[in-house]
């Protein structure tokens, strides 16, 4: 600011101060940073403007508070379904995804079951079901109300399930945007997010879509649960789109299965672990009880055993067939077992601990017989004497 005090020519007094504004000039080398920084304040850019409002929102301040991670259920005591985030179940085919869906559902309208234990008193869910028939959706639909202490002669807003099977891709991704944005559900179920995605191994849509799960969870503040497949060789969540919500996920649950019993176990968790659990349908209804699962147990695993047992049978006797034809002369005459182990692995039928078991199998089964020290085939009975039988 400029002040100049000047005399009237005319009366000769002196004129009052006048001020003139002085247009500062950012290039201009007397500017001081100071000067600078209070002019960009007093008329920000639009980028800068942009900038302030990114802050505001995003960054974080010791001097703000923010909300604990809010938790639908706890299992056995530990907190599970974190509102606002993906939560992944995954199994094999037919292992017991269903039932799991279930059991959270039911749990969430009656406040317990089993282990789990609802923790927020009202809720709302909603269920998409992409890939069973009609008919099969609806029974588990009733199963839902049954076991949530729901009359199925009613219609409650607090559960609802649809099918999209008939849907394409598209069309089920764009719906199930609207439906959570429009019910803004405590709970969210996608069984299965295999059929929103056409290639579950698109380097670009995979990340892309589980995102955008990301951030509808995160907008409808509801606990966003997704259901894969596991691949059949290793047990993993399927293709791309299973790597990335393993990534980006609050917890991951694999479903079992042996015989009749479902094993629930909490495989990736960015808090704290959710212990393992079971159930078991006795006479169509779900349990928990251990006594009624040990025993399920006990004839799964005895039918197992049989299963095997019969396998490993015939395979013997397929391996004998395949040991008479590449050397039967020496089996007939006898051979020395550690020499009998060496042939066969070097035939390339198996390694050597391979080889001993199924020497020793066949001895205990009567295909083979050692004679002092020597290994052999039983005589047929038309090699057999009088004095032999």
């Amino acid at each position: 600011m400029i002040n100049q005090n000047s005399s009237n020519p005319v009366s000769g007094q002196v004129a009052p101060a006048t001020t003139q504004t002085q247009v500062i000039n950012p290039m201009s080398p007397a500017l001081s940073a100071r000067d600078i920084i209070l002019q960009a304040a007093d008329s920000p850019t639009a980028e800068e403007q942009e900038l302030r409002f990114f802050y505001e929102q995003y960054l974080l301040s010791t001097e703000k508070e923010y909300p604990e991670v809010e938790y639908l259920l706890e299992v056995n005591g530990v907190p599970y379904l974190s509102v606002g985030d993906l939560t992944l179940v995954q199994a094999q085919a037919k292992s017991g995804k269903t039932t799991y869906i279930t059991l959270l559902t039911a749990a969430l309208l009656a406040g317990e079951w089993g282990p789990l234990r609802r923790l927020r008193e009202q809720n709302k869910i909603v269920v998409f079901d992409t890939e069973q028939y009609i008919a099969d959706t609806n029974a588990m639909y009733l199963r839902m109300l049954a076991m949530g202490q729901r009359s199925p002669h009613d219609e409650y807003n607090e559960l609802k399930v649809l099918n999209l099977r008939k849907l394409d891709f598209s069309e089920r991704r764009r719906m199930v945007a609207r439906v959570l944005l429009h019910e803004r559900p405590s709970l969210a179920v996608i069984d299965g997010i295999r059929d929103l995605v056409p290639d579950i191994n698109d380097p670009i849509d995979c990340p892309r879509y589980v995102q955008e799960l990301m951030q509808l969870a995160t907008e409808v503040e509801c606990a966003l649960v997704v259901v894969l497949h596991n691949n059949m060789g290793d047990n993993t969540a399927r293709g791309w789109i299973g790597k990335e919500i393993i990534n980006k996920c609050g917890a991951a649950t694999e479903c079992k299965k042996v015989g009749n019993v479902m094993t629930f176990e909490n495989t990736v968790f960015r808090r704290a672990r959710v212990p393992k659990w079971q159930v078991v349908y006795s006479e169509g209804i779900p349990t928990c009880d251990m006594s009624v699962i040990g025993k399920h147990l006990e004839t799964a695993r005895a039918e197992r055993e049989q299963e095997v047992s019969q396998k490993r049978s015939v395979n013997d006797e397929e391996h004998l067939s395949h040991m008479q034809e590449l050397f039967g002369e020496a089996l007939r005459i006898g051979i020395n077992r550690s020499e009998l182990v060496k042939q066969i692995i070097d035939h390339g039928m198996m390694k050597r601990t391979a080889a001993q078991d199924l020497i020793k199998r066949l001895l205990e089964r009567g295909f083979l017989q050692d004679m002092m020290g020597l290994i052999m085939l039983p005589p047929s009975p038309s090699m057999l004497t009088p004095d032999m039988i």
